[in-house]
């Protein structure tokens, strides 16, 4: 379990995701209408909705409660073509994220829980890029993801939502720590 510690907030950490103890739980915050507005049409089957792996997934844990839930893959060139993102430079890390508990929402909890995943991807040295695909009319990512240090990339056409926009981190960037800082996700705060 890594810990972020936020001063006087809450305690966000990533947890490793178990299937056989979080699944019915993730399967029920993909129903909900602020998690399924942006991640499609619910089925059943929750293994088509978000790669589950537990390598490459965490829970979104405050103050020893999951709140929402973070995966990463490295897409394959193929995805990239579809999206029309052929144009990345290096290797990308493509990161899912949702809050699904009301309550946690307008916290500052998704880029906290963001940089924690950045600080894990930053150790790997072939990842070069990590980026995220707002719907451009999903204004709150969006605002969550720049706080996080995610920079537009440029928009591009992506096939169930629509018009989104493609936003990057530069995980070898040396001034990340002092963005971290400015932005309010800094761990000493």
């Amino acid at each position: 379990m890594t810990e972020l510690r936020l001063g006087q907030g809450p305690t966000v950490t990533l947890e490793p995701f178990d299937w056989d103890r979080d699944a019915r739980m993730v399967r029920e915050w993909l129903k909900r209408p602020h998690v399924a507005r942006w991640f499609g049409v619910i089925r059943n089957d929750i293994e088509t909705q978000v790669e589950l792996s537990p390598e490459f997934t965490a829970l979104i844990v405050v103050d020893g409660h999951p709140v929402g839930l973070l995966c990463w893959q490295r897409p394959a060139w193929n995805e990239l073509e579809v999206a029309g993102l052929t144009d990345i430079e290096g290797e990308l890390v493509d990161i899912d994220i949702f809050i699904a508990e009301v309550e946690a929402l307008g916290r500052g909890i998704g880029p906290k829980a963001l940089w924690r995943l950045l600080e894990r991807l930053r150790s790997d040295s072939a990842a070069r890029y990590a980026g995220v695909g707002p719907s451009l009319s999903n204004e709150r990512a969006i605002r969550a993801y720049r706080k996080a240090g995610f920079r537009p990339w440029r928009v591009y056409a992506e096939p169930e939502r629509g018009p989104s926009l493609y936003m990057v981190t530069d995980l070898r960037a040396s001034d990340q720590r002092e963005h971290r800082s400015s932005s309010g996700c800094d761990e000493s705060s």
